[in-house]
């Protein structure tokens, strides 16, 4: 290379030095007090200028960059000759968390208190900070005298801390009293605010301690609780605290003021597209009490009505005017908005659940127009799908004014379930069942079930699956296989040994928001073993021919319809239900039947200060035979499922001579229960005490069965049979658990009787 292609090479790689220049000579950067960091990591911290100075500007940015990088206690740049300094000391790394003195506590729930972790660089005040926040933790589980330690010790890796524990006693709230409360006594508001008194329960849920972010709570739900009873004015004070000897005690003072109801609901549009005079969901709010979420859900109501009938977003709003006797009046304006378009979609919450579970139940698209009912439409549906714990819809600005975001929250609740139930029969002794399910199978909202019941004469088997969208639609199918064994009872029910193996497949679709369908496939095998003579005899005069022994094979298909107005599907408390079936069998096989069933039920909040709730519930059926005779076995049998106090199979048409239940074509049962929160015990312990009464019967058999088989019609007056009880509802920690105890009243010679029956499962 020639020399002067040298000196220009020399003078280029000087311009282009990362090297630091203080004067005109180029300097170094010397760090000291680095233990664990490196020292080129530290030297990237100080800032350089275009021509490779450092100013006293750079220094001081230097220093605070590095301070931000959150390792370093103290530091220090200056500088040192021709070059520049930098002194820093380290903070310690956390090597190891250990707790000492925790048996309430679990080490892995105060290491998420502690906010601390190992591997991290430790600053002064953490320890302190994390020490208090285990006393928090503590004081939260009600361990409000709990003392925490800290102990260091250096090790080769870091630092090792050690807290010291001294739990102390469990300090209860052992008083919740409320004061201004004229309209509600102590012991409903009790059942609104989840702080509850010390008692022999309180070990279940353990919201028995004092909590201050739980009182918070508790005033803003009692706020609530009174809005919704018609009281706009009410105001709840902030929570008294007092700590007593036997525990803390926990006082909210209420100003009530006026209740209101509403003396007059109207409506008018500025949109002539739509006409909202009249509207039912307005009209309907006279003479109720006045209550915001009442006026939100009837002008979500209005809000549909106007966008099936064209109104572009519109918007309605619900203006109120309270008068000084109590009297309210409330106006609905609805009035059209400019278009918004959807920006885009976000979805969060769905831990487990995909995006696509979520997305397929949206009508809208980015870029389509947004309409708020479609919105509402899609919440109900999410919220229906019972994977989700919590379902919340909202709509954000978007990146212009004609744009939106559409906020999907849907979180994930446990859906998998092991679940166990039993029954008690007066002849049967006890009877046991499993299952297990899932609900949301990998996170596709697929469903599937394993289950099994044994008692002393039966046993059951059964899988079932169901794909909820099926061939891209909202229609699902479910394939459901099962096995079943009966053994011999009684000679008056079921005097043979039955086997039932079968298969069948159902989908459905909705037909509207709330109306549904399916139909469906059936095909089983039953076959019928070690009939008593007495029952298989010649079919002449006294020696009845009433059960047959062999294979019978049954083909069906079979369809259904189903109105749904309830407003929880889970716990309903008000609307109704309404369900239409029929079956025909006789598609191959040896079967032919036409089956029709229909049902009913109703639901009302009867008091809504003790939360009573009222259910009216009836049902009913007839079966007939399509060109032979209709066996006995495929008669409807009289049992619990009719009227609770009663065995399956245990009154209905018999056979005079030997006393077996011949069973009917037709039915009809109607029930009448109401349920509320069991006194003395808090109700957010899920209790719930029920009463019932029912009533039904079963009666004709099919008459060219009789006449071929030689029996004697006894108890066919279609008598009515009733029934009162009493059951005990847990929503506990481990599921759903129920029992019930019937009493008939209105019962027959031959009648058998079930007094007691339980049920229940857990979810995981």
């Amino acid at each position: 290379m020639r020399p002067k292609a040298r000196l220009s090479l020399a003078l280029a790689l000087a311009v282009s030095s990362p090297a630091l220049s203080v004067g005109g000579a180029f300097a170094q950067v010397a760090v000291t007090g680095n233990v664990r960091v490196d020292a080129d990591s530290i030297r990237a911290h100080v800032p350089v200028g275009k021509d490779g100075r450092v100013s006293e500007a750079a220094m001081d940015d230097a220093v605070k960059s590095i301070f931000a990088s959150g390792q370093f206690d103290d530091v220090k740049v200056e500088r040192s000759g021709k070059g520049v300094k930098v002194t820093v000391a380290e903070r310690p790394v956390l090597a190891a968390i250990r707790f000492e003195g925790n048996s309430r506590l679990k080490a892995d729930r105060l290491r998420e208190a502690s906010g601390l972790a190992t591997g991290r660089w430790i600053a002064e005040g953490d320890l302190e900070a994390a020490a208090a926040a285990l006393s928090q933790a503590y004081a939260s589980s009600g361990l409000v005298d709990a003392l925490v330690s800290v102990r260091k010790e250096e090790t080769s890796s870091g630092l090792a801390v050690t807290f010291r524990i001294d739990e102390g006693a469990k300090t209860g709230v052992s008083h919740v009293w409320f004061r201004g409360n004229d309209s509600f006594s102590d012991a409903r508001l009790r059942s609104v605010v989840s702080t509850k008194r010390s008692g022999w329960l309180a070990w279940l849920k353990n919201n028995d301690v004092y909590n201050p972010d739980r009182a918070a709570v508790d005033r803003e739900a009692l706020r609530r609780f009174y809005l919704s009873e018609g009281f706009a004015d009410v105001r709840v004070m902030e929570p008294e605290v007092d700590r007593l000897d036997d525990g803390f005690s926990l006082g909210f003072v209420v100003e009530e003021g006026p209740r209101y109801l509403i003396a007059v609901a109207e409506a008018d549009s500025s949109a002539k597209e739509f006409d909202a005079a009249g509207h039912p969901a307005v009209s309907r709010l006279e003479g109720r009490v006045l209550d915001s979420q009442a006026l939100a859900k009837a002008a979500a109501e209005v809000e549909d009505s106007a966008s099936r009938a064209g109104v572009p977003s519109p918007l309605v709003e619900p203006r109120v005017t309270r008068g000084e006797d109590g009297r309210a009046e409330v106006r609905f304006t609805v009035d059209p908005r400019p278009r918004v378009y959807v920006d885009r979609v976000e979805i969060e919450g769905n831990e487990s659940t995909r995006d696509y579970v979520i997305r397929r139940e949206l009508d809208l698209a980015e870029g389509d127009a947004l309409d708020r009912s479609k919105l509402r439409q899609a919440e109900r549906r999410l919220k229906a799908l019972g994977i989700f714990g919590k379902v919340a819809i909202s709509v954000l600005p978007g990146g212009a004014e004609d744009r939106a975001v559409v906020r999907i929250v849907a979180e994930d609740r446990k859906t998998g379930e092991f679940s166990v139930g039993g029954g008690y029969s007066t002849k049967d002794g006890p009877i046991a069942s499993v299952s297990v399910s899932q609900d949301n199978i990998a996170g596709t909202g697929r469903k599937g079930r394993l289950h099994a019941a044994r008692g002393n004469r039966t046993s059951s088997y059964g899988a079932s699956f169901t794909e909820p969208w099926f061939l891209g639609s909202r229609a699902s199918a479910t394939v459901d296989a099962y096995h079943a064994r009966r053994g011999r009872e009684s000679y008056s029910t079921r005097a043979y040994d039955e086997m039932l193996t079968g298969a069948r497949v159902t989908f459905s679709a909705p037909l509207s928001e709330r109306f549904g369908g399916s139909v469906g496939y059936r095909l089983e095998q039953q076959e019928i073993s070690g009939v008593d003579p007495l029952f298989a005899g010649t079919g002449a005069p006294g020696d009845p021919n009433l059960v047959e022994a062999g294979r019978f094979l049954r083909s069906s298909l079979f369809w259904e319809l189903e109105y749904d107005a309830l407003d929880d599907a889970a716990s309903p408390r008000d609307g109704y239900r309404l369900g239409f079936r029929q079956e025909i069998a006789g598609l191959g096989g040896d079967a032919r039947f036409l089956k029709t069933e229909a049902s009913g039920e109703w639901y009302r909040q009867l008091v809504p200060a003790h939360d009573l709730v009222g259910r009216l519930g009836a049902k009913g059926g007839l079966v007939s035979g399509m060109g032979k005779p209709l066996s006995f076995l495929d008669h409807y049998r009289g049992g619990s499922d009719v009227v609770r106090g009663f065995e399956r199979d245990g009154f209905g048409p018999h056979d005079a001579l030997t006393g077996f239940h011949l069973g009917g074509t037709a039915f009809v049962s109607a029930t009448a229960e109401a349920s509320m929160p069991i006194p003395f015990i808090p109700p957010d312990l899920g209790f719930r005490g029920a009463a019932f009464a029912d009533a039904g019967t079963v009666w004709s058999p099919d008459a060219s069965r009789v006449a071929a088989s030689g029996a004697t019609v006894a108890g066919d007056g279609a008598e009515l049979r009733a029934a009162l009880g009493v059951g005990v509802l847990w929503n506990s920690p481990f599921g759903m658990l129920r029992a019930d105890f019937a009493v008939p009243v209105a019962r027959q010679d031959g009648d058998r009787t079930q007094v007691f029956s339980f049920s229940g499962g857990t979810r995981f």
